[in-house]
């Protein structure tokens, strides 16, 4: 049942089948894929050629060239500023993120929306975008919020990485190349890792000082 459950919810081509489960197994993946179905004709119906360049425009922030200027910059900060164990920490989430978003699209394999507005290869769930941009923006915001002393400053330093990484969230279900469940489950595996992340922290932070020693 487990496996004809996964099968059922990952590996559709579309969302209008009708399927033979009980009512009590069926229901809440009937919610996710109506939700996925909602917003994805909502993003048909939304359609504008302005809103679709400003997305294409945010979620390219998270193409493999960019993103990795992004990660070579704060990475150059954090050493100049003498802060290894913080660059470990970032290093840490930056690599255990890709690596758990891809593991996780290789065992669900499920498959994008058909009605993508750019092209795109790969899996669907999680959405990496998502996974990366939840991880990216907290850790910026983690690592750098104590360099901020005004409290009114450092409260918009955390609105506005709050802000970009839902910016990156919505751009991939406007442009249909994610469900909107992709991007929740993308975005929920990124705050577990961070959460993983602080709470090891200062265990790293030690096996780091001890192996610097």
């Amino acid at each position: 049942m487990c496996l004809s459950l996964v099968s059922f919810f990952f590996n559709d081509t579309a969302t209008t089948e009708i399927y033979t489960l009980s009512l009590h197994d069926a229901l809440p993946i009937y919610f996710v894929k109506n939700t996925d179905s909602f917003f994805n004709t909502l993003s048909v119906i939304s359609y504008n050629s302005s809103i679709k360049t400003s997305m294409i425009l945010i979620t390219s922030l998270f193409k493999h060239v960019i993103f990795l200027a992004l990660i070579l910059i704060v990475l150059f900060i954090l050493i100049y500023k003498k802060r290894f164990n913080k660059a470990v920490i970032f290093i840490i989430g930056i690599v255990g993120g890709v690596l758990l978003e891809e593991m996780i699209k290789e065992i669900i394999k499920r498959a994008r929306p058909g009605n993508f507005l750019i092209s795109v290869s790969g899996y669907s769930f999680p959405s990496g975008h998502a996974v990366m941009s939840t991880i990216f923006f907290f850790l910026i915001w983690y690592l750098f919020r104590k360099d901020i002393k005004n409290e009114y400053l450092k409260t918009a330093f955390f609105i506005v990485n709050v802000t970009l990484a839902l910016l990156v969230d919505f751009s991939r279900i406007y442009l249909r190349v994610h469900w909107f469940s992709d991007v929740l489950g993308g975005v929920l595996l990124g705050i577990f890792w961070i959460c993983i992340l602080i709470l090891y922290e200062g265990k790293i932070s030690k096996k780091l000082i001890i192996w610097w020693k």
